[in-house]
């Protein structure tokens, strides 16, 4: 009845006026919460592919690791093997004897077992301290022969399995014997150290 008294123009701005009512209905009531929610997902979306991404990352970093733990046990290994077990000393001794008798050195050998002390006053990269090594065998060699033989003799011990950590080498020239040749004597210090795995404390 009201829309009877109405000119056609008021007609078509109450019609357009309704329509634009109802679109905003539509708008608020579905087209709004839809977006919104379309966006929270959008942002869950992205927090789960920045997760994933990282244990990707993380299963790398896991299967490189697994990978290195093989050669880390190897090198481990050969480590272990350059240090003597304490307590182990009489075979050092008797290797290195058998050294000496096999290139023809007279060997005069001190060996003591020491304890490396944190409080001196050397860096602990100095004292082997920073590698979890506590003990170590000092030697002192004063070895008697040829300087081929002396040569010989340290070409051997520099194969051997164990680390010697060799320190104020002096080369000292002996008298002639009666044949014509003069011993050499080679005084050295030697350093091994121990296995920390074998300390009893």
């Amino acid at each position: 009845m009201i829309m009877t008294h109405l000119t056609i123009k008021q007609r078509i701005l109450f019609t357009l006026g309704l329509i634009l009512v109802v679109l905003l209905v539509i708008i608020g009531g579905i087209v709004y919460p839809v977006t919104k929610k379309i966006y929270h997902l959008q942002q869950e979306i992205n927090q789960i592919e920045m997760e994933l991404e990282k244990r990707y990352e993380n299963s790398k970093k896991l299967q490189r690791t697994v990978r290195e733990i093989d050669t880390i046990t190897k090198e481990t290994e050969k480590i272990a093997q350059m240090m003597i077990k304490a307590g182990d000393e009489l075979s050092l001794i008797t290797q290195l004897e058998n050294l000496a008798e096999k290139t023809h050195i007279t060997q005069d050998l001190e060996v003591a077992f020491k304890e490396i002390r944190t409080d001196q006053n050397l860096p602990a990269e100095q004292t082997g301290a920073h590698a979890g090594l506590t003990h170590y065998y000092l030697l002192t060699f004063s070895n008697h022969g040829e300087f081929n033989d002396h040569l010989k003799y340290l070409a051997e011990l520099e194969k051997s399995a164990f680390y010697l950590i060799t320190d104020n080498v002096r080369w000292e020239k002996g008298k002639e014997d009666k044949t014509g040749k003069s011993l050499i004597t080679l005084n050295f210090n030697g350093i091994i150290y121990v296995d920390p795995t074998s300390i009893k404390k």
